[in-house]
């Protein structure tokens, strides 16, 4: 009786353990896909061109500072989704070539 209930618990783990490697690859396409990347990519180049025009408007260094951190929040994330997805083409690269 045990050996049968440790049996299914294994069967389980197995199948959510597999179901999680699957979400896992769909999010992966998802959240890294060129489109995502790009819409961060346009931020920052928004953020950028607010910075600029806000600098020539002469706004107070408090709100010129606050600007530049959102702007280098928002390079930090490009810069790791692009690492990632770097990866994450390097990986399917290696796993194709199997």
């Amino acid at each position: 009786m045990r050996e049968k209930v440790l049996h299914d618990l294994d069967q389980i783990i197995k199948g959510a353990t597999n179901d999680l490697a699957r979400q896992v690859e769909r999010y992966s396409h998802l959240s890294l896909s060129g489109r995502f990347t790009s819409q961060v990519d346009s931020a920052v180049r928004l953020l950028e061109q607010n910075y600029i025009g806000l600098e020539k408007k002469g706004v107070s260094q408090d709100h010129l500072q606050r600007v530049k951190g959102s702007l280098d929040n928002m390079k930090r994330k490009l810069e790791v989704l692009n690492m990632a997805k770097k990866k994450a083409q390097k990986e399917r690269v290696e796993i194709g070539n199997q």
